[in-house]
């Protein structure tokens, strides 16, 4: 009682605020009262009950006359936005937006004109006319980019690909969210990764990848949760019960859309969200047969027509309603509802909506009897199907063509070229002005051809560096694997000889069953170290300089102070695997007789330093070569810790090996 009568008194309060400030307006100049509309404007945000969009209105003209355009683009902008999003007026949001527009204001501020696109192409978006909204977001792309606003790059990029994907574009959805994660990732954007991974959850999805759209929008509802997102994690279950649609697993279908009521309840946004998660529970009611479930819900909701069955929530509850009237056997009643839907979904074009209008179409025909009707609902269903691939077909076609072109383009220089000989004797002026636009030509065709050369460089350079880690991790895993193999199997038969040899009381057998079940043990310690679990990086790395002091006539000394919990597992064994391969180094190749190790954490990560005193080499050279696979596999484990790995050797001065890993929170 106590928090209805709060609500109350804040509502009284605002209306209080509201009535004041319209008393106020008569009083004033023109600029006091500019600032005065401005502050009802924001007063009143979409509340169309205290007359928010008439409000905005007033003072975008009144700002205009005043050559206040960047305040009334600021207030045009939000009225767009608050009609599109939160007053489920589309095409409302849209003549306004064309209007002020129209108007063709100097209007200086980048990134104003950014919002001001962004906006309206969520009108145009909301409204079903994709390709147009695509064009404004493209628009409010440009627009961000000329005020170096990063974010605004980000959402109109953001909002670009969520079109694309509308209308089956994929492929540039992807490329285009991978971009945008990247700069929401820089900016450390929580919120709005969490937007973005549950756009490329809905993608998988879209694309028939169901086990990966999971796993994705698994991640998105556990960030969302914990960053306490309320409109992120009801888009992640939301599309999680169209996934599960899919599968037709209609009990886990129906607990989450449940579960998205109950969260949305008693939020600011159960206006926004609650009349189509209503519509979408009257169609998995139908769809699993709680027919007297789905009828209720239906009766109830159209009762309030304004609320459920208005602007972009018609397409869906005449969908509902049509998988309704078909369960009940309405088979007439049910075909015209999903013409209704069909219709809507027609304008907007956009093919996973008009994919479910064809394919519902052919099921109720198809249980009426109808073959005919019912083919051809089929046919257009899998012939928007099958443009998908049709577009990949096509993009790949021009991408050959455009290679073909560019040989054609070389030929026709070589071509112009040996004109430009010929011409020279007739016309000298026309001559070097042919010899002019083909150099152009030619420089243009280098430019494009280096650019070309580079990204393929890049792209050979990036894949060798995929391919060097493959190899590492491959290695590791088989030498886990053979030293698993020797420890458990030939090891424990080695155990058990040597207790056999032992009782012959033969001395010589025995040793030589020792030594060897010794050696065994070295070796496959060598191959994988398990000291590095069972007692720690420390512990591992002293162990290693004891076996390697005991096999050799070589001088160790040590300082090692590291903190392995900086480090993951796989970490400490890459620095494990540096330190095994550049001692060894040292006593094979450098035939070093003195080594000193040094490993400890500082502020900026962890030191290492390895030195000896051997014969020494010329790093550059070694470097240039690359040959050996030591040297190669030194350096990229370096790369995979993220350190910075510096050789310094002369000949007959000894080597130095120093590298930092820096922290990882750092």
């Amino acid at each position: 009682m106590l928090s209805c009568f709060f609500g109350l008194s804040q509502s009284q309060q605002l209306e209080h605020k509201v009535t004041s400030l319209k008393a106020k307006l008569v009083l004033v100049d023109s600029t006091q009262k500019l600032k005065l509309l401005d502050s009802l404007c924001d007063l009143t945000r979409d509340r169309p009950d205290l007359q928010y969009d008439s409000i905005v209105k007033i003072t975008v003209d009144y700002a205009i006359a005043l050559d206040s355009f960047d305040l009334a683009t600021r207030q045009a902008a939000r009225l767009v936005w608050s009609l599109s999003n939160r007053q489920r007026k589309p095409e409302e949001a849209t003549r306004y937006f064309e209007s002020f527009k129209n108007r063709n204001l100097p209007i200086t501020n980048k990134a104003l004109m950014s919002r001001f696109y962004l906006n309206g192409g969520d009108g145009y978006y909301f409204s079903g006319q994709v390709e147009t909204a695509i064009k404004q977001y493209q628009l409010a792309s440009q627009y961000a980019l000329a005020a170096k606003d990063t974010l605004l790059f980000g959402i109109s990029k953001k909002y670009t690909a969520d079109a694309f994907s509308k209308k089956g574009k994929l492929a540039e959805a992807s490329a285009l969210l991978q971009e945008v994660e990247s700069i929401y990732r820089l900016s450390g954007d929580t919120i709005r990764i969490i937007n973005t991974r549950s756009s490329r959850a809905d993608l998988y999805s879209m694309g028939g990848f169901y086990q990966e759209a999971k796993k994705e929008r698994d991640a998105v509802i556990l960030m969302a949760k914990k960053a306490n997102y309320l409109p992120g994690l009801l888009a992640a279950l939301a599309n999680e019960a169209i996934d599960l649609g899919i599968k037709e697993d209609r009990v886990a279908q129906i607990e989450s859309i449940k579960s998205s009521l109950s969260f949305v309840k008693n939020t600011d946004l159960y206006d926004q969200y609650e009349p189509n998660l209503k519509v979408s529970l009257i169609k998995v009611y139908a769809q699993s047969d709680s027919l007297l479930k789905a009828q209720v819900l239906y009766s109830e909701l159209i009762k309030d027509p304004e609320r459920y069955m208005t602007g972009y929530n018609l397409g869906d509850f005449k969908q509902a309603e049509a998988i309704l009237k078909l369960k009940q056997g309405e088979f007439d009643n049910a075909i015209s509802a999903a013409y209704e839907n069909y219709e809507i979904q027609k304008r907007s074009q956009v093919y996973t909506n008009l994919l479910q209008s064809h394919r519902l179409l052919s099921q109720i025909y198809e249980q009426k009897g109808d073959a005919k009707n019912a083919l051809i609902h089929f046919k257009a269903y899998h012939l928007i199907q099958d443009s998908i691939t049709g577009d990949k077909q096509s993009q790949a076609l021009t991408y050959y063509q455009t290679l073909y072109e560019t040989e054609k383009q070389e030929a026709k220089i070589a071509s112009q070229y040996s004109e430009i000989a010929i011409l020279d004797a007739k016309n000298r002026i026309k001559t070097w002005w042919i010899i002019f636009v083909s150099i152009g030509l030619l420089a243009l065709f280098v430019i494009a051809y280096l650019a070309r050369t580079k990204q393929f460089s890049r792209r050979k350079q990036h894949l060798h560096r995929l391919f060097s880690r493959n190899l590492i991790k491959n290695q590791e895993e088989e030498r886990h694997r053979i030293s698993r193999e020797l420890h458990d199997g030939v090891g424990q038969k080695m155990i058990l000889l040597t207790k056999k040899v032992s009782a012959t009381n033969d001395p010589e057998i025995t040793s030589l069953a020792t030594d060897s079940l010794s050696e065994l043990r070295a070796v496959a310690r060598g191959l994988h170290p398990s000291i590095l679990i069972r007692l720690g990086l420390n512990a591992a790395i002293i162990r290693l300089i004891e076996e390697f002091d005991a096999t050799s006539d070589s001088f160790f000394t040590h300082d090692i102070d590291a903190q392995p919990d900086s480090l993951s597992a796989d970490d400490q064994l890459h620095l494990y695997r540096i330190i095994q391969e550049t001692i060894s180094n040292s006593l094979k190749h450098a035939k070093a007789s003195t080594i000193y190790l040094e490993l400890n954490q500082q502020s900026t990560g962890t030191h290492l330093l390895i030195a000896d005193n051997g014969i020494g080499f010329d790093v550059q050279q070694k470097i240039r070569d690359f040959n050996t696979l030591g040297m190669r596999t030194l350096f990229e484990r370096a790369k995979i810790l993220g350190a910075k790995l510096h050789l310094e050797s002369d000949l007959g001065t000894g080597t130095q090996l120093t590298m930092v890993i820096p922290n990882k929170s750092a």
